[in-house]
């Protein structure tokens, strides 16, 4: 077909019936053309050839990844660069065609017209202008193809004609004027961004991200126990006093070294978020992130929350033996003050060993009245999440954060500058 649609799903058909040789050349490549061609050259001896424009900025707007060039290069197949190439086109055996890809950074599948077919001339052209023949051999091949080309030439010429007497080869209709009258009115209603300020942003959040690191479960130092009003029905303002201080559910926990691990996690986040987040105050509860610190960054929060799994395994003891000494600290007290101040029902027994038993009997009735709370009532497992969110047109509308990326050193001043001007000059328009 000589103008057709190509989606990832045809593409693919196109070239995974290649018998002799592929060439490609594109801005970029993704990943999954890179795999496709390597599971290919694997598969049949298919001689292939690739050039695209080997530049940060291709990448950065969309057209292919670092990842499929990588891989192509690890699997030893053939890569040519060509400087701002924006120029594509595929030929497979005998076939070819231009093809007329969008950045994946504004739409992933064609839904119009962005391939035509290429004649077995030009074909071979395109083949001698970006894989020029490095030997006699080459060259022999490459002439060959031109001479095949002219017989294929005729024959294509053929099909050509026949596809226009049977109307087969149109792509047009009439212009919808009721249909662009309306595209109009949701323009006016809505204004689309500068493609130069949308590109400009685009480029700019590759490099940047927002990023929320929430970190919770780890205070329990915090935890407390009430103790009812009737649970103690000695009403002695000393003896609250005294249950005043104790209680806390956790006692002595910066000498606890079963605590002393909370301390250090606590303490891995904070430096974790020092040396990789920059706090935005202007949004609550979000930072952000140098992308290139991103994969680095991954890296060691997997490992903190690798230690935050082996924790909460251990929470259960820790919270229970913590409970324990809680309830024996709280009876010691109670002992020490009932024996200077001994109750009623204890004072009539005279013997030294009975008085202490009773004493203590008397004291875990006490406090068995008051309601602990359960162990896994107060499991709160820790946890530790990240979200990411990319920059938008409204984030650089936002004067306050765009004077807190400066004063952070976050953006360049000529970055600022030239999306600052764009938006006013956009706002201006609207």
């Amino acid at each position: 077909m000589f103008i057709d649609c190509i989606n990832w799903h045809s593409l693919f058909n196109k070239i995974n019936v290649a018998k002799s040789n592929i060439y490609i050349v594109l801005p970029g490549i993704d990943e999954e053309l890179a795999e496709l061609l390597i599971r290919i050259i694997k598969e049949k001896p298919v001689l292939i050839n690739v050039c695209i424009d080997n530049s940060e900025d291709a990448i950065r707007n969309g057209y292919g990844e670092a990842n499929g060039i990588d891989k192509l290069i690890q699997n030893k197949i053939a890569v040519k660069e060509s400087k701002g190439n924006r120029i594509s086109f595929i030929i497979v055996d005998n076939n070819g065609f231009i093809l007329f890809p969008e950045s994946r950074i504004f739409t992933d599948d064609p839904i119009g017209p962005n391939a035509m077919e290429l004649d077995a001339f030009n074909c071979t052209r395109l083949i001698a202008h970006y894989f020029p023949p490095e030997n006699i051999l080459e060259k022999e091949k490459l002439q060959e193809r031109f001479d095949v080309s002219f017989e294929q030439q005729k024959n294509w010429l053929d099909t050509l004609t026949n596809e226009i007497t049977e109307g087969t080869s149109h792509v047009t209709e009439d212009f919808n004027t009721q249909k662009f009258v309306a595209i109009r009115e949701a323009l006016k209603k809505n204004p689309p961004i500068e493609p130069d300020l949308q590109r400009q942003i685009k480029t700019y959040t590759a490099k940047v991200q927002f990023v929320e690191l929430k970190f919770s479960g780890i205070n329990l130092q915090s935890r407390t126990i009430s103790i009812p009003k009737d649970a103690l029905p000695i009403n002695n303002k000393e003896l609250k006093k005294i249950l005043q201080t104790k209680m806390k559910l956790f006692q002595d926990i910066e000498g606890n070294k079963d605590f002393a691990i909370f301390g250090e996690l606590k303490r891995k986040v904070e430096v974790l978020r020092d040396n990789y987040l920059k706090p935005i105050t202007c949004r609550e509860g979000k930072s952000l992130i140098q992308s290139e610190l991103k994969e680095a960054f991954k890296g060691r929060l997997q490992k903190i929350k690798n230690e935050i799994q082996e924790i909460n395994k251990q929470l259960p003891d820790i919270l229970e033996t913590a409970t324990l000494k809680t309830k024996d600290l709280i009876k010691a007290e109670l002992l020490n003050f009932f024996k200077a101040n001994v109750p009623e029902e204890i004072k009539q027994y005279n013997d030294a060993v009975i008085k202490d038993r009773k004493l203590i009997e008397y004291v875990d009735r006490l406090v068995y009245r008051i309601p602990f709370p359960k162990t896994e009532k107060l499991i709160e497992k820790i946890s530790l999440s990240d979200y990411y969110y990319d920059l938008t047109f409204q984030d650089f509308s936002d004067d306050k954060l765009i004077q807190e990326l400066k004063k952070k050193q976050i953006m360049k001043d000529e970055d600022i500058k030239g999306i600052v001007d764009m938006k006013n000059a956009f706002a201006e328009k609207k």
